[in-house]
Order: C-alpha cells, then sequence, then structure tokens
C-alpha cells in the first residue's frame, strides 16, 4: 500500500507518526498528572472515613471490653459503664453512616462498609444476649473482632491506593498503630474477663491468648517504627511513657509470674493425688510391687525439682516457702517410711501391720497447696485493670489522631503539587507540539522540493529517456550527493541494465525452487536445470532416525526439542557434507541422505557407508554434549540401500522440488526399520558394490512390506581401505534380577499398536537389552517392535524391537526408554 504514496506523502506520514508518539506520550504524562490529582482527593475522602472508622474502632474496643468484664462478673460489674458505651457507640455508628451515604467510593470499600453495617445490624440482639448472660466471653469477643478487623481492612486499603512512597510510609505506620491499639483493646478485655471472674484464674485457652496478644503489640509498635517518620516517632516517645505504662507493665508481669506459680501448684497437686507418689506408695503397701517402688522414687525427684524451681521464682513470700517446706516435709516422710515398709514387706508382715507402724498424715500439705494456690489467684480488681489498660489505650489515641492529622496535611500538600505539576504539563505540551510541527513542516518542504525534481528524472530513466538528462545539484546535503550519483549512475546503467535482469531472474528462479547447496550450484551452471521431470539412475540411498525421540520430545518444551535437534542435525549433517552427500529431506529427526544425485561417482555405495559409521561414531560427541545439557542420550539407525531410481524435478512450475522416486527409496526406509540404535544395515545390491572394504557382522533375513520374497540385509560394523573406520561394539551381558518383574506387550504392526496384549516376565536384563519370558505360544517374529508396559512400575510406554529367539526367551533391545525408568530396572539387577 505505501509503495504508490509519493514522496510527499510518505514524508507528511514519516513526521506525524513522531508528531502523534509525541501527542500520545505528552498527553500520558499529563493524563498521568491528573491522576495523581485525582488520587489525592480520594486520598483526602480515604483519610476523612479512615478517622470515622478509627472513632469506631475505638468505641467498639471499649464497649468489647466491658461487655468482657461483665459476663466474666456475671453482671455484678461494668453494668452501668456498659449503657453508657453503647450510646457512644451508636453515635459512632450513625457519623460513618452518615458520611458513607453523602459520598461515592469504589467497588472495594462499598462492599467492605456494607459488610461493616451488615454485622452492625444485629448488634442489640447480641447487646440483649450480653445483657441476659447468654452469650460467652468467646462469642462476644468474636463478633466486635470481626468488625473493627473489617473496618480495619478499609483502612488499609489506603496503602493500594498511593503510589507515593513518603505518603505510602506514613499509611503503614497509621495501619500497624491502629492495629496495635487494636490488639491492646482485645488484651484489655480479655484480663478484663479474667480480673472478673470470681475464680481469679485463666480459663482454658486464654493464658495463652493473652501472651500473644502482648507479643502482637510489640510486633506492631516495631513495624510502626520502621514506617514512622522521624516526627512521628518522636510523638510516639513522647505520648506513650509515664505511669499508666508502667503499671499495665507491672501488672501484665504480675499476671505471668501468678500463671507460672498456678502451673507448678498443679504439678504438685498431681504428685498428692491420684497417680502421684502417694498412690504409688499405698499400691506397694497393698501389692508389693517392686514397680510402685520405682515410681515412686521417679515422683519423687521430680517433685523435688518442681518445688526447687517454684522456690526460684520472683516476688516469693515468706509464707509460700514455710509452705511449701510443709509438702516438702511430707514428700520426705513417706520416701522414709518407704524404706520401713520395704523391710517390713520383707518380714512378711500383714498390711494391717504395716498400717499400724506406718502412719502420715496428709492434711499439712493439702492445706499448703491450697494456701499456695490462693497466693497464685490473681487478686487484681477489673475496674482497676481497665482504668489503666484505658489509659493506655487512650495514649494510642492522641498518636493516632496526630498520624492522621499528618496524613491529611500531606495529601493536601501532594495535591497542590500535583496540580501545579498538572497546568505545567498541559502549557510544555502545547507549547511543544505547536513548534514541532512548524520544524516539521519547514524542513519537509525543503526535502521534498528537490526530490520532485529527483523523482522526474528517475521516471525519464525508466522509461528509456535517459537522453540529454542532468540532474543539477541543489544543496551540498544528502540530496545533493544523490543528484550526483545519478548522473554517475547513468553512465553505466545502459551496459549492464541487461546482463543484471538476466542474472537477477535466474538467481532467483533458481532459489526460490531449490534448498540443496550442492543442488544449487549444479544447476546453477545451466538452464536445462529448470526443466521439469528426470532420468534413471542408481544411487546410494541412506536414511537415518533416532529410536525414542518421539517419546522423549513429548516430555520436553517445544525450544528444548528444537535445541537437540538442530545440534544433532548440525553435527551429522556436517559429516554428510564431509563424504558428499545430498541431504534431500529433514523429516523431523529422520534424514534422507542421496550418494549419486545430482553428481554421480562411482565410489556412491563405499562413501554411504563410511558416512554412516561416522554419523555412529558422532553419536558419542553428541550425547556427551546432551548428556551435559541434562538430557538423554540419543540412539540412531541407519539403512543404506543401492538401486536404480528416478531423479530430477517433481512438482510445478510455481514450486519445484529435486527428489528421487522409486522402490529403492522405499526399501532403504525399510531396511533403516529393522535397526536398532547403533546398528547400520545395509542391502545385498550395496553389499556386492563393496563386499573387499565391508567387515559385516551379522546376516539376517526380512520380509519388508510391499515386496514379495524374502530378502537379506546386513549388519555393519566397519570398513576398510582409505576409510578405515569402524564401530566400537561392545559385549552387552545380561545379569539376573533380584525379583521378578511383570510386564505387558503388543505388536506393532506398520506404527499400528495390535490389540491383543500378552503377558511376560524379565528374565534377564542389561541397561539397552533384556530376555523376556512369554506366557503364550504366538511369540513375536524376529525384529518385530513391541510396545511394553511394567506392571506395578510406570505407566511409561516404552517400545522395543526383537533381536532373536533363545531357550531363556526373547531377546530384546528397548528402543525407547526413559532415564528415570531405566534406573528403576538396573536397581532390580541382583548384585
Amino acid at each position: 500500500m505505501l509503495k504508490n504514496i509519493n514522496i510527499s506523502h510518505k514524508l507528511v506520514l514519516m513526521i506525524l507518526l513522531p508528531i502523534m508518539g509525541l501527542i500520545y506520550f505528552t498527553t500520558a504524562i499529563t493524563l498521568e498528572k491528573l491522576a495523581t490529582v485525582e488520587q489525592m482527593e480520594l486520598l483526602q475522602e480515604l483519610s476523612v472515613l479512615a478517622v470515622k472508622s478509627s472513632s469506631l474502632i475505638h468505641e467498639l474496643q471499649k464497649e468489647r471490653g466491658m461487655s468482657a468484664g461483665f459476663i466474666g462478673s456475671k453482671g455484678n460489674n461494668f453494668s452501668q459503664e456498659l449503657q453508657k458505651q453503647r450510646h457512644l457507640t451508636d453515635i459512632a455508628i450513625k457519623k460513618i453512616n452518615k458520611y458513607f451515604n453523602g459520598n461515592t467510593f469504589d467497588t472495594e470499600i462499598t462492599n467492605n462498609l456494607a459488610t461493616i453495617f451488615s454485622a452492625l445490624k444485629v448488634i442489640t440482639s447480641k447487646r440483649k444476649l450480653i445483657d441476659k448472660l447468654e452469650i460467652s466471653t468467646e462469642s462476644e469477643m468474636l463478633y466486635y473482632t470481626k468488625i473493627i478487623d473489617t473496618l480495619l481492612t478499609g483502612i488499609n486499603y489506603l496503602s493500594k491506593k498511593i503510589t507515593n512512597p513518603e505518603l505510602y510510609n506514613k499509611v503503614l505506620a497509621y495501619a500497624n498503630l491502629l492495629q496495635a491499639k487494636e490488639k491492646a483493646g482485645i488484651e484489655r478485655a480479655t484480663l478484663n474477663n479474667v480480673f472478673s471472674r470470681n475464680e481469679g484464674y485463666f480459663a482454658s485457652g486464654m493464658y495463652n491468648k493473652f501472651i500473644l496478644l502482648v507479643g502482637l503489640q510489640y510486633i506492631y509498635i516495631k513495624e510502626f517504627f520502621i514506617f514512622a517518620t522521624p516526627g512521628q516517632q518522636e510523638i510516639y516517645n513522647q505520648i506513650i511513657q509515664g505511669k499508666t505504662i508502667v503499671e499495665v507493665e507491672r501488672i501484665r508481669k504480675r499476671v505471668i509470674n501468678k500463671q507460672l506459680k498456678q502451673k507448678i501448684i498443679a504439678d504438685l497437686q498431681i504428685h498428692l493425688g491420684y497417680g502421684g507418689l502417694i498412690h504409688h506408695f499405698k499400691n506397694y503397701v497393698l501389692r508389693g510391687d517392686q514397680k510402685y517402688i520405682d515410681a515412686f522414687h521417679e515422683q519423687y525427684q521430680n517433685a523435688y525439682l518442681i518445688m526447687a524451681k517454684y522456690k526460684q521464682l520472683s516476688n516469693i513470700s515468706v509464707n509460700e516457702i514455710e509452705n511449701i517446706e510443709i509438702v516438702k516435709e511430707t514428700f520426705d516422710r513417706y520416701n522414709l517410711y518407704l524404706s520401713v515398709t520395704i523391710d517390713l514387706k520383707s518380714r512378711n508382715k500383714k498390711i494391717g501391720e504395716i498400717d499400724k507402724i506406718v502412719k502420715i498424715d496428709d492434711m499439712p500439705a493439702i492445706m499448703a497447696l491450697a494456701e499456695l494456690r490462693y497466693s497464685s489467684h490473681l487478686h487484681v480488681e477489673p475496674e482497676t485493670w481497665w482504668e489503666m489498660a484505658t489509659n493506655r489505650i487512650e495514649l494510642f489515641k492522641k498518636v493516632e489522631n496526630y498520624i492522621a492529622s499528618d496524613l491529611k496535611l500531606s495529601a493536601n500538600i501532594l495535591k497542590r503539587n500535583a496540580q501545579s505539576v498538572f497546568f505545567s504539563s498541559l502549557v510544555i505540551t502545547g507549547i511543544t507540539i505547536l513548534l514541532t510541527l512548524f520544524l516539521s513542516i519547514f524542513f519537509a518542504r525543503g526535502i521534498t522540493k528537490p526530490l520532485h525534481i529527483l523523482v522526474d528524472a528517475a521516471n525519464k530513466i525508466s522509461f528509456g529517456k535517459r537522453d540529454n538528462i542532468y540532474i543539477n545539484k541543489h544543496s551540498g546535503d544528502e540530496i545533493g550527493t544523490l543528484s550526483s550519483a545519478m548522473n554517475q549512475m547513468l553512465t553505466s546503467i545502459r551496459s549492464s541494465e541487461s546482463l543484471l535482469i538476466q542474472r537477477n531472474e535466474l538467481i532467483r528462479n533458481v532459489f526460490g525452487r531449490y534448498l540443496s547447496d550442492e543442488v544449487v550450484n549444479t544447476l546453477l551452471e545451466t538452464e536445462s536445470g529448470l526443466t521439469m521431470g528426470g532420468e534413471r539412475r542408481e544411487i546410494t540411498i541412506l536414511t537415518s532416525d533416532l529410536r525414542g525421540f518421539t517419546a522423549q520430545s513429548n516430555k520436553l518444551p517445544s525450544e528444548q526439542v528444537i535445541k537437540i535437534l538442530n545440534f544433532y542435525l548440525e553435527t551429522v549433517g556436517e559429516i554428510i557434507a564431509e563424504y558428499n552427500g545430498t541431504i534431500n529431506e529433514f523429516l523431523g529427526d529422520g534424514i534422507l541422505v542421496f550418494f549419486g544425485a545430482p553428481i554421480l561417482r562411482e565410489d556412491d555405495p563405499e562413501r554411504a557407508i563410511a558416512c554412516a559409521i561416522a554419523m555412529q561414531l558422532a553419536m558419542t560427541t553428541v550425547n556427551k554434549k546432551l548428556q551435559k545439557w541434562g538430557f538423554d542420550a540419543l540412539e540412531m539407525g541407519i539403512g543404506i540401500n543401492t538401486a536404480e531410481v528416478v531423479v530430477g524435478n517433481i512438482g510445478s512450475e510455481k514450486r519445484t522440488k529435486y527428489s528421487a522416486i522409486g522402490n529403492g527409496v522405499n526399501l532403504a526406509y525399510r531396511i533403516e526399520s529393522y535397526t536398532v540404535g547403533g546398528q547400520i544395515f545395509i542391502s545385498e545390491s550395496t553389499l556386492r558394490k563393496t563386499s573387499d572394504i565391508v567387515k559385516v557382522a551379522t546376516e539376517k533375513q526380512v520380509n519388508p512390506k510391499g515386496i514379495k520374497q524374502t530378502i537379506k540385509i546386513y549388519e555393519v560394523e566397519g570398513i576398510e581401505g582409505k576409510y578405515n573406520l569402524h564401530l566400537h561394539k561392545k559385549e552387552v551381558e545380561l545379569f539376573p534380577l533380584k525379583e521378578e518383574v511383570l510386564l505387558q506387550y503388543a505388536i506393532l504392526k506398520d506404527k499400528h499398536v495390535g490389540k491383543q496384549i500378552f503377558n511376560a516376565r524379565i528374565v534377564k536384563l542389561s541397561s539397552t537389552r533384556a530376555v523376556i519370558y512369554c506366557e503364550t505360544i504366538q511369540i513375536p517374529k524376529l525384529l518385530s517392535n513391541l510396545k511394553i508396559n511394567f506392571i506395578n512400575i510406570s505407566d511409561e510406554d516404552v517400545y522395543a524391537k526383537v533381536l532373536s529367539h533363545g531357550t531363556e526367551g526373547l531377546y530384546i533391545h528397548f528402543t525407547s526408554l526413559s532415564l528415570g525408568l531405566k534406573q528403576q530396572l538396573l536397581d532390580k539387577i541382583n548384585n
């Protein structure tokens, strides 16, 4: 389409495209600034919403804590305070609801607030359950905590909308402070419930929850200091200090210390009760078994360790130490009387006689443990804790309010800056576009005018009107240089035009119809090479194919398959070129090579065999490279046949292919199909022409498809004479197995899997071959291809070829076997 546009229009397009790009990018930058302005406006709205959400969170936190204390005290505490707090919570709910209805937010914020309002609809029913003490502390706290977490999620949404790094850090600092404040609120509610309980102890799981909440507060405060500005950090350090903070820490330490005492006292009670050392003592008195003595001594040692641990605790009173000593004396008395009891038992004293001698009063120890347990009572008034924890949260609230104000101020500053940059961008963009348009038109006219003169001269030359043409040089730039060059061109164009057209036409036709370099070089020597048709000629055909590569390639990415193929084909392609073979086709991983077409030589069969041996030897180099890359090794089979075929150009005048046609080509493919990896089979016709220098390892009789009579094929192991090439054949040693390996196989017919399945088992095995014993009288023919599946080992399809029949079974060669499955099979060899 552009070919039909004159140069002036092309220059317009050339100039127009950069201008459009300039407009696009400047517009994009301007829109980006506008988006920043809109983002700052949104941030202002979200900041207000965050503050109102924070106010609601604050009131819900207090209501949650008072409700927990109310439930823990069974309605005796916080009754009036709770009613007042509920009123404050309702006011905060109305404020955020009013702000939400008066503004428009995106879907995520809208859905978040809808979830909150949906949960708040049932707050009245929850409050009634709390008043009636018909709800557990856990359920009550979970209800309020879910609403608060949803509100905090909405505040965290701010960080997703901000691209400014400084403002982003401030929002994260704000969010982490709110999270720390929320965990402080849950801690307040949790301990309020514990202190309000008459027992004065933690319910199951509540102590661990308390410790977790304290730890989370430290984590969130640490995160706050990571993202907070130095000014925010200083405000925090100024506000979060004083008596309130010290008192909260003191109560925490007291709670932890008391809980440790409770745990130790509980362990001591176990030693006094059922299953303890007294229990084992009495069992020995009754039954006299040695196991009770051993159990007693073990419990006695444990009790001593527990009492020592108690004494090491901080804030231990004299009375507590005295009670521990009482328990210790009781345990010591039992230990002393155990020796007495053992002696009495050895003298066959009866139980009644032993009871009269061994008398121990357990009551002092029981009373001492009761006093110790009472001393571990938390003894903290819920009102005291509530006041201290609330004062600490109010300090957090002051820091929170400062950071919220800082966020609003930062958003206003960024908004003003963004608006200023936006208007500046508009002005600069307009000036730039106008200036670019003016300069583009000016320079374009300076180019198009002399170009029109050159175009007119070029048109005259193209029509053969080259006489009396002279182009004036209008400038010293490239156009002036072009004018001089055109004048010089006119002097030589007449003599070379005809020859150039003919030569270009010939090359274009030849290269459009041939691929092989040798074919191209031969046909370029004469135009008769373009003639359709062919001639009968005796040539030697070589075909090669990789064994198992299709199965391997199905497991690899296409890029890796192409990488392997390119390296393999490049390696063997160089060898084929070295032996003057003509590669006619690459068929996937297969190659069709002619020796004798298009150039006929007397030693074509010899070179074909030497080339095949060199190709097989080169597979060692190929496989070293593949293994270095991490791929499985490859094996190649080669078939060679010498026959008279028709060679020449096949196709149409528009598309031509140089090829060979005849049964000899098909037979070469059939011979190759009988090979396994590393083998070279040649036909009898090829052997007749090379028998004086070719060394044959084996002879086989086969019935290829399409040939009525049986023919002989020969396995090559080397070639003498000037080539002196030999395959490195190693005897394959087969080993018996340490365990039976079962398999099923089907016979392949023309690459189609037969429907009948046969059972067999491996008798002997090597890395490439196996002897299998078939449980059927229908034995596959020699050189048949088998599809094998190993039972209870792998579902991988394995392919093999029947090499021979023996007394032990069928000798097969694996043509497709993955490295992993090969290792599994080799592991079953009896070492």
